[in-house]
């Protein structure tokens, strides 16, 4: 369970804790919750006493005790609440019933959305790394397109200085050509 959802549960814990008799707030030392769980479960003449389980689902119930099982906890109220449905606790335990079972839907919830934000960062992760490849391709068509380019200029550069050395050899034909008619013919 996370700290977040572990905060509420605690408080309302402590306010069904408040709201219990006295004789309950002495018998119930939160210190002791894993001695209280582990005596329960090891005496079976306590499996029936709906004060026992009471207290054997706060010690499951409560984050704070190294005995911290809510699905235990869940399983004793039910089982106070089927036992003994008129119960001095019977109302208690209905209410912290609710309280972990809303605990333990968030509790869904957060594992289904850490899982959705797990995935979609990975998914997040694969198209960074297609856009780099990208831009890497981007980068390597670009120099070849500059080079062409280059290329490209060179040619045309060498195409006016061929056009215009084409024209002076023209010239020069055709200034030779009138030479050459308008010189008599020698026999």
């Amino acid at each position: 369970m996370s700290i977040p959802l572990r905060v509420p549960t605690l408080l309302a814990c402590t306010i069904t804790l408040c709201a219990c008799a006295s004789s309950l707030e002495e018998a119930y030392v939160p210190a002791e919750f894993a001695g209280s769980a582990s005596a329960f479960e090891a005496d079976s003449t306590l499996q029936a006493d709906e004060r026992a389980i009471y207290l054997a689902a706060l010690a499951y119930a409560s984050p704070e005790s190294s005995s911290y099982d809510p699905n235990r906890a869940i399983h004793l109220l039910e089982r106070l609440l089927t036992l003994h449905p008129r119960s001095r606790y019977a109302n208690h335990a209905r209410y912290i019933h609710q309280l972990l079972g809303e605990v333990d839907r968030l509790d869904t919830l957060a594992t289904e959305a850490t899982e959705e934000r797990d995935s979609l960062a990975a998914e997040l992760a694969g198209e960074r790394e297609q856009v780099e490849a990208l831009q890497e391709d981007l980068w390597e068509l670009t120099v070849r397109a500059d080079a062409h380019e280059a290329i490209a200029m060179s040619l045309r550069r060498e195409i006016l200085q061929r056009d215009a050395r084409i024209r002076q050899l023209e010239d020069e034909l055709s200034a030779l050509k009138k030479i050459d008619l308008n010189r008599p013919l020698t026999r």
